[in-house]
């Protein structure tokens, strides 16, 4: 399989054969099928659980396995050196997106206007759960949807439509 190259938020994100979704950003970032994924789910719509759904089976095409989805950020001491976790969500749904937020690490406008998305990538040394972490967030309740769908396309080469 041929790496596919994307790019997210301004970062380069490659998916390889060796299941490894790797964003080339400060730090190095990378997303692979050990990454768990923290979701809020009930605390979130109708719409971006459908979307996270979605997202998770594209992962599952993509990586060969499912990811784990967890309602909290393990400790980094209780994770292998090197996993990293992808936080998706609202700032009101999901409390390590909010955290995240507030630490001043996702751009203002993506969390204020109206259905603007974003997915970026945290080193480690910035995180405030001190993992590589990769945050799919946005404002309303569309724009962690558009987010979660952004980061299937561009970062798993998940057909959209």
């Amino acid at each position: 399989m041929m790496a596919q190259h994307h790019q997210v938020s301004r970062v380069l994100m490659a998916c390889l054969a060796a299941a490894t979704c790797a964003m080339a950003a400060e730090g190095g970032v990378s997303l692979s099928a050990d990454s768990p994924w923290v979701m809020a789910l009930a605390n979130e719509s109708t719409g971006f659980a459908m979307a996270a759904r979605d997202v998770q089976l594209d992962a599952y095409r993509a990586l060969g396995a499912p990811p784990v989805v967890l309602t909290a950020v393990p400790s980094a001491s209780s994770t292998s050196a090197g996993t990293s976790v992808l936080v998706a969500g609202s700032p009101g749904g999901n409390s390590a997106v909010a955290a995240m937020v507030a630490a001043g690490l996702v751009p203002e406008n993506c969390t204020t206007t109206w259905e603007a998305h974003c997915v970026v990538p945290v080193p480690a040394s910035r995180s405030p759960f001190g993992l590589d972490t990769v945050v799919a967030t946005g404002a309303g309740k569309r724009g962690p949807i558009y987010a979660l769908y952004e980061l299937a396309h561009r970062g798993l080469g998940a057909d959209p439509y």
